[in-house]
């Protein structure tokens, strides 16, 4: 297994909902503050020079929700950033915000449907906490060959040792290709799916890497909303807010299977905030969070 994307092709079909799969009761009293609850302290000490191992982990519903929870969180963090940038007028870098974003928002639809980025030791490694999942024939040789594990749980750790952008964006490529979905998901799973996430140009690089390039040049010296970017935005990902777009288009996906979770598990109203818009704001346009 040379690269991250045989990884990806390791992961196999399941239900968008897969998530329901987790023993709720253990939400009660879980401290994301404990580095006991991660996968990643297991892995740290784990000698893993095999590229696939399928490892016992009774408890793997509880480290699955930690990585869930904390996914989620670190996303919602990023895209308050984000959104607060633009609604202040610094909106060249709000669309750098948006951009990382993207990208914990990749991560965090990915861990709901159980497949995780986890790092060990000086390494990353994929994380598939129902690997049992797959077709018919795929879910019998799995049993054949792993029946007698208590919570199996796959780590892939291809030769590339680090994951990258592009690594993670096949990673959602290969889920999106094989979530098995429902009627009312079916078009935020297309609407991310076109994006061409991996191909797509954001505006980060040119921000950071072309020295005579800012975006929106009105508000490197004072914050600015002005029409065109309103414009811009209606465009969609062909215009020049793409990096919004793009964002609305994964939060409208990672929110709809993080909502119905929150319910379950009692989690307080604000943890997965923002998820609502203030429909009086006057810079509405730029709100890119579903509503």
């Amino acid at each position: 297994m040379n690269n991250w994307e045989s990884a990806a092709n390791k992961i196999r079909r399941r239900p968008i909902t897969i998530w329901n799969e987790i023993d709720i009761s253990i939400s009660e009293g879980l401290d994301l503050h404990d580095e006991g609850n991660f996968i990643a302290t297991a892995l740290y000490d784990l000698p893993l020079d095999d590229p696939e191992l399928v490892l016992s982990f009774p408890d793997r519903d509880r480290l699955w929700l930690t990585e869930i929870l904390f996914s989620a969180q670190k996303f919602s963090h990023v895209a308050r950033l984000a959104k607060k940038r633009a609604e202040e007028g610094a909106v060249t870098w709000a669309a750098t915000d948006a951009h990382h974003a993207v990208l914990l928002g990749v991560r965090a639809f990915l861990a709901t449907l159980g497949v995780c980025i986890c790092e060990g030791k000086a390494r990353s490694h994929l994380v598939d906490f129902r690997p049992e999942k797959g077709s018919v024939d795929e879910a019998k040789k799995f049993r054949k060959t792993h029946g007698s594990v208590d919570g199996p749980t796959r780590v892939l750790s291809p030769r590339k040792q680090l994951v990258e952008q592009k690594d993670l964006f096949k990673l959602l490529e290969r889920a999106l290709n094989v979530v098995e979905t429902v009627d009312d998901k079916d078009d935020l799973v297309n609407n991310v799916k076109i994006l061409n996430l991996g191909s797509h140009k954001a505006e980060r690089n040119r921000l950071l890497y072309q020295g005579d390039y800012w975006h929106w040049k009105d508000d490197i010296t004072w914050p600015t909303i002005d029409v065109q970017l309103i414009e811009e935005y209606r465009k969609g990902v062909d215009g020049n807010a793409k990096d919004f777009v793009v964002l609305k288009r994964v939060s409208q996906l990672v929110l709809s299977n993080l909502r119905p979770l929150a319910e379950q598990i009692s989690v307080w109203d604000d943890f997965f905030q923002p998820i609502h818009n203030d429909p009086d704001s006057a810079h509405d346009p730029l709100s890119f969070l579903p509503s």
